[in-house]
């Protein structure tokens, strides 16, 4: 029996998705699981990109926005491609909101059993940033966070759990965590 069936891997702009992309290649063939590609696009936060190209005369928002979700889908289109050239199959979303609830809700939406993404690019940051801090924290699957170019075993791996012994969902979720820290750590 495969312990991942239903990947998803988040390939995004803000995170350094490069690095997860090897352990998503390896994770997905060892298990025969099908990958769910998954971009977002930051549609209330300060750097919304159609919001700057508006102030070019002659455009309207309408058409900005229509350019950068097609800029956005060809990208991770070309992204997918990688995966494709190892047989996995692969489907990509692209998905418009808050980004780490717009993961959330697809996790939900299509039942996947873990999300892989590079570490949030932030400038001087030395730990995960908030984007990923929130994603961890409320994320009802396991999440893989890289912030490290993929090796075949890892050297370190921090595992992050939330005890609740009067919860059996909370408690499910932060044993698979620990077992799967286990498995994928330092032997």
């Amino acid at each position: 029996m495969h312990r991942f069936e239903n990947i998803l891997f988040v390939c995004d702009e803000h995170s350094a998705y490069e690095l997860a992309l090897e352990r998503v290649i390896w994770l997905a063939a060892l298990n025969q699981a099908r990958v769910t590609m998954v971009s977002t696009i930051d549609s209330g936060g300060s750097n919304d990109v159609s919001r700057l190209f508006s102030m070019i005369p002659g455009l309207g928002n309408s058409e900005i926005g229509e350019t950068v979700i097609a800029v956005h889908r060809m990208k991770l289109e070309d992204r997918a491609q990688a995966l494709r050239n190892h047989g996995i199959a692969v489907e990509t979303k692209l998905l418009i909101g808050t980004p780490f609830i717009e993961i959330i809700r697809q996790v939900l939406r299509d039942g996947h059993d873990i999300v892989i993404k590079g570490a949030h690019r932030a400038a001087g940051r030395r730990f995960l940033p908030g984007a990923d801090m929130h994603l961890l924290r409320k994320c009802p699957c396991p999440i893989w966070v890289l912030n490290a170019a993929s090796e075949p075993q890892a050297k370190r791996i921090l595992v992050a759990v939330d005890p609740d012994p009067t919860d059996p969902n909370r408690d499910s979720l932060n044993r698979m965590i620990m077992e799967l820290g286990h498995v994928f750590g330092p032997q």
